[in-house]
């Protein structure tokens, strides 16, 4: 984490009233979405977190072990904030006012004070990433789970579909870092959005991992040329949230773990490597793993073509 995303109020930040739950860290997407004063409603509710819809975005709500994210809005309780959120149903109104937000049940959350996570992004350069990308990938291949795209870019295996449009993903972006020609990826490239169970798909989260990955090592280029078509597509293939997430990985902003471990790529710190893969295991059922794995396939054909 870094700049002002410690999740420390300041010394005269404002004190809620007694019952009202306190969030102290907030991504950028998240506070956009929880400008106001507005309403909106419960998009949808899971076991550690709750997205809430607004006419500027989306916010998932959860506490301390949710982590930080671009639409992460974390707040400073465990337990205290995982009940009443477990509770909520979808659909549930929600109105925002004065940096607060109450749903119909009387759930009041305040982010007045809260500090704005931003990650580490780069540029950094490739120079000295492929000894530490392979030492990554012998971990990942050993700890990858059996599900979701993971075990295709880490072990080789796993379910055709995935294996083939990852494949059509690989050979494209090879070509466009060769020739430095820029044009849309097409055919079974498309299947990737989508592609997978879960909240975001297995197919949405490998090409947000890669979209990170190309900003965070100086190709923009080329991740605003995949975002703008992979938006367009996301519009017809995937859900509200996956398109959330998606469209802040194409601004370069995904979960914090990814973040971390990239930057400890770039930096050659391969003894935090672990312990980054034990941060992306938190994340979703795969996501964090699938996004990882996008993010390696970018970097490794970095490293083929020999830039730095």
């Amino acid at each position: 984490m870094r700049g002002n995303g410690s999740g420390m109020l300041g010394p005269h930040a404002a004190v809620d009233p007694p019952g009202v739950l306190r969030i102290v860290l907030m991504g950028r997407v998240a506070r956009r979405a929880l400008s106001g004063p507005s309403s909106g409603r419960v998009l949808a509710v899971f076991r550690r977190s709750v997205y809430v819809e607004t006419a500027a975005g989306l916010a998932c709500l959860g506490a301390t072990s949710l982590g930080a994210g671009p639409l992460n809005a974390v707040g400073e309780a465990g337990e205290e904030l995982d009940e009443p959120l477990a509770r909520l149903a979808a659909d549930a109104p929600v109105q925002i006012v004065d940096e607060s937000l109450t749903i119909n049940n009387g759930l009041s959350l305040s982010w007045r004070g809260a500090a704005e996570w931003r990650p580490a992004r780069g540029p950094w350069p490739i120079a000295i990433l492929r000894e530490s990308l392979a030492a990554l990938r012998d971990l990942a291949a050993a700890r990858a789970p059996a599900d979701g795209i993971a075990p295709v870019a880490f072990r080789n295996e796993g379910p055709g579909p995935l294996r083939e449009a990852a494949a059509a993903f690989g050979e494209w972006l090879r070509e466009v870092i060769a020739d430095e020609t820029l044009r849309d990826p097409s055919g079974d490239i498309e299947a990737l959005i989508g592609l997978g169970p879960g909240l975001t798909p297995a197919g949405d989260d490998y090409l947000g991992g890669a979209l990170i990955a190309l900003r965070a090592f100086g190709r923009p280029a080329i991740a605003d040329r995949l975002a703008v078509w992979a938006l367009v597509a996301a519009r017809r293939r995937t859900s509200t949230i996956s398109r959330a997430h998606l469209a802040a990985a194409a601004a370069g902003e995904g979960s914090e773990a990814l973040h971390i471990l990239l930057e400890a790529l770039a930096k050659h710190r391969t003894g935090g490597l672990a312990a980054g893969l034990d941060r992306i295991d938190l994340i979703g059922h795969t996501s964090g793993w699938d996004a990882l794995a996008g993010a390696v396939a970018a970097c490794g054909l970095l490293v083929d073509a020999g830039r730095t």
